[in-house]
């Protein structure tokens, strides 16, 4: 069972908090018959701690993922080609990373996230 058959609230604040253990806080909303794997790990600017929570989307897709407590991240079922990732995390800037998928595994550099000094306040919005 995983946190999409809990239903929609459940899934939504899984979304919005990315709380989980590592190895078991990877949600993806779509089931892609590709068989590239895209592999990363998001930290702060200055690259010393994980950002977390943090999310990182394909572009122009349904399909995301939730990095777990060090950061790290696996989205599986990316097609080839090239490609942009919109990565977030709570109180940093998004950061769009445009990549090139052309073999079975991408392992992308280091994602740094710089911090948002502006946000003054959070909503969540449940299906």
């Amino acid at each position: 069972m995983n946190a999409l058959d809990h239903g929609p609230v459940v899934a939504a604040l899984l979304t919005l908090c990315a709380c989980g253990t590592p190895g078991a806080s990877h949600v993806s909303t779509v089931g892609s018959a590709a068989s590239a794997v895209v592999v990363g790990t998001v930290l702060d600017s200055a690259g010393t701690h994980p950002v977390h929570p943090s999310r990182v989307d394909l572009a122009n897709s349904s399909m995301f993922v939730l990095g777990d407590t060090l950061g790290r991240f696996t989205l599986r079922g990316v097609g080839r080609g090239k490609k942009t990732l919109r990565v977030r995390g709570i109180g940093f800037i998004e950061q769009r990373i445009s990549i090139v998928v052309d073999r079975d595994t991408v392992r992308l550099p280091d994602i740094r996230l710089w911090p948002n000094h502006t946000l003054d306040s959070v909503r969540v919005i449940a299906p």
